[in-house]
């Protein structure tokens, strides 16, 4: 993940957590879990609980829609990363960069949309990797 170091990261769609986890591991000061899953809300708390994290993690039990990032962006928060693994193939990756409010992405920060390849996510992103059928898109604030 490269250095992480006192960054603030947001996970959308973080399902058990562990992405934000190994974020905070690594470094990152503040990690905001959102899931909408109630289970895996509980799943990341308990997560968060046992490898010692709990105070620097955060999970928000919500639907990812406009109306997340206004409480974000009204409180001041600027995410330097912000990492979202929506569902597969469900025909929500262009949604999903629709929706996001990228106001809250601090300058410099860097969005990293992971999808099926078989998935178009435009043509903005400033680097893309594959790892077998999935898809790492890197965004920052100017491309989208």
């Amino acid at each position: 993940m490269g250095d992480i170091n006192e960054t603030n990261f947001l996970d959308l769609f973080a399902g058990t957590g562990n992405i934000g986890i190994e974020a905070i591991s690594r470094g990152c000061s503040s990690v905001y879990f959102v899931e909408s899953s109630s289970i895996h809300c509980n799943i990341i708390k308990e997560n968060l609980i046992l490898t010692g994290f709990e105070k620097k993690g955060k999970v928000i039990r919500k639907m990812v829609k406009k109306g997340l990032f206004k409480v974000f962006k009204e409180n001041g928060f600027h995410f330097d990363i912000i990492f979202a693994d929506p569902p597969y193939e469900v025909g929500i990756v262009q949604k999903i960069l629709d929706t996001i409010d990228f106001d809250i992405l601090a300058d410099g920060g860097i969005y990293v949309l992971q999808h099926s390849i078989r998935e178009n996510a435009g043509n903005k992103a400033k680097k893309e990797v594959r790892i077998g059928d999935t898809l790492l898109s890197f965004y920052g604030r100017k491309d989208l």
